[in-house]
C-alpha cells in the first residue's frame, strides 16, 4: 500500500564532503554541474537541531552517498532546510552508526513525496538482535544478517555501522536513518541519473539504424557530354537513375564556376564536399570500367557539403563511392539535360540546374 510520507520532525541535514572534511557552515551545492568534476561522497549528519554551526564538526555523521554531482533543496522531508543529492550513474549509502532504522525506499511520485512503505531497498550487512529465553527470562544478542530479519519477531533490530544499500536504478529515492528512542532522524532525498556511458548505450540502441541495401549496378550505356564535349565515365544505373563516381564529377567540373573538392575524414568517417574550391587528384580518376555489372551496397557515411551535414543517396562500388548525377547537380547548381532521341546526358556548368 502506498503511503504518502509527512515527516513534521525539524532536522537540519549537514553535509561535508568525505574529501574535504571541514564543516564550519552548511554546504548547500558541489563545485560543478559539470561533466569534468568527480563524484564525491557525501555525509550526511542529522540530529543537529540544537548545535550551533560552530558545534558542528562535533557531531557524528550518520551516513554516507556515494558518485555525488551535485546537491539541490529538498522541502519534502522538514520544514527546515535540507539538501537532496544528484548521483551520477549509481551510489551506495552506508550506514555510520548504529541504528534502528535504515532504509531506502523508491519515490513512486517525488512531487507528492509517496512510495510503498512495504517495499524497502534491499540492505545488506549485520544486525544485533535481542531474543527472549523464556527458560531463563533473559534476553540473548544475537548478531544475523540483515537479510535474515524477517526470520525473527522483533521490533527493532540494531544495524551496525557498514551496512550498505545499492542503489543502482535511475530515479528518485528516500533513505532515512534513525536511532531507537531518540527524537530526530537523519534523510535525504536523491535522485540517481544514468551515467554517460549508459545515456551512450541507450542512445546508441535506440537510433535507427541506416539500412544496408545490396543491388546489381548495370553499367550506363549512354552518351554523356560534359560542357559539349563526349566524355566517358564509369557510371553505373541504379534502380532506373545514373550514379557516377563522385571523384570523377568533381574532376569534368574543376576550373569552373561550380568546382568541388572531396575529401575523406578517415577517423569520423565523414565524406565532405567543399564548394567553390578546385578539385584536389588523388589517383584513380576516370578509370575506365570494364562494361559488367556490378554488386553496390548503400553508403552509410555522413555527408557535409561546406560543413553542413546533407542527405544524399549513395553507393558504394568496388570501394568508391557513386551518387545520383541530379544530386549532385543540385547541390552544386549544375545543368543537366537528357536528349531521349539520342540517349545523352548532358552536364553544363554554365547553366543552373532544373528540376525535372
Amino acid at each position: 500500500m502506498k503511503t504518502k510520507m509527512k515527516n513534521t520532525i525539524k532536522i537540519v541535514l549537514a553535509m561535508t564532503l568525505a574529501l574535504l572534511m571541514t564543516v564550519g557552515a552548511f554546504a548547500t551545492e558541489t563545485e560543478s554541474k559539470t561533466a569534468e568534476v568527480k563524484s564525491k561522497t557525501v555525509e550526511v549528519k542529522g540530529y543537529t537541531e540544537d548545535v550551533p554551526a560552530d558545534g558542528l564538526d562535533k557531531v557524528k555523521s550518520n551516513f554516507s552517498i556515494t558518485n555525488v554531482i551535485d546537491t539541490f533543496k529538498s522541502e519534502k522531508i522538514t520544514t527546515t532546510l535540507n539538501h537532496g543529492f544528484v548521483v551520477d550513474g549509481s551510489t551506495t549509502i552506508t550506514s555510520l552508526d548504529s541504528a534502528a532504522i535504515f532504509e531506502a525506499y523508491k519515490l513512486t511520485d517525488k512531487d507528492k513525496f509517496e512510495y510503498d512503505s512495504e517495499k524497502p531497498l534491499p540492505t545488506s550487512g549485520k544486525a544485533d538482535i535481542y531474543i527472549y529465553d523464556s527458560k531463563t527470562g533473559k534476553s540473548n544478542k544475537k548478531t544475523v544478517e540483515v537479510s535474515e530479519l524477517g526470520n525473527y519477531e522483533i521490533d527493532f533490530p540494531s544495524y551496525q555501522s557498514g551496512c550498505t544499500i545499492e542503489i543502482t536504478e535511475p530515479g528518485d529515492y528516500y533513505v532515512r536513518f534513525r536511532y531507537e528512542a531518540i527524537a530526530g532522524a537523519a534523510e535525504a532525498v536523491i535522485t540517481v541519473k544514468a551515467s554517460d556511458t549508459e545515456k551512450k548505450e541507450e542512445k546508441e540502441t535506440t537510433e535507427e539504424k541506416p539500412v544496408v541495401e545490396t543491388l546489381t549496378a548495370t553499367p550506363t550505356a549512354s552518351k554523356v557530354l560534359v560542357n559539349s564535349k563526349e566524355t566517358a565515365f564509369d557510371a553505373y544505373n541504379i534502380k532506373g537513375n545514373n550514379y557516377f563516381k563522385i571523384r570523377d564529377l568533381a574532376n569534368v567540373v574543376s576550373g569552373s564556376e561550380k568546382q568541388f573538392d572531396v575529401t575523406w575524414d578517415a577517423d569520423k568517417k565523414v565524406i565532405n564536399l567543399v564548394s567553390k574550391k578546385a578539385y584536389t587528384v588523388v589517383g584513380g580518376e576516370m578509370a575506365k570500367g570494364d562494361g559488367q555489372e556490378k554488386t553496390s551496397t548503400t553508403n552509410t557515411s555522413p555527408i557535409y557539403k561546406d560543413g553542413e551535414k546533407i542527405e544524399l543517396t549513395a553507393y558504394t562500388i568496388g570501394g568508391n563511392n557513386y551518387f545520383k548525377l541530379r544530386d549532385i547537380a543540385k547541390v552544386f547548381n549544375i545543368g543537366v539535360t537528357w536528349d531521349n532521341e539520342t540517349k545523352t546526358v548532358g552536364i553544363d556548368t554554365s547553366k543552373g540546374y532544373v528540376e525535372q
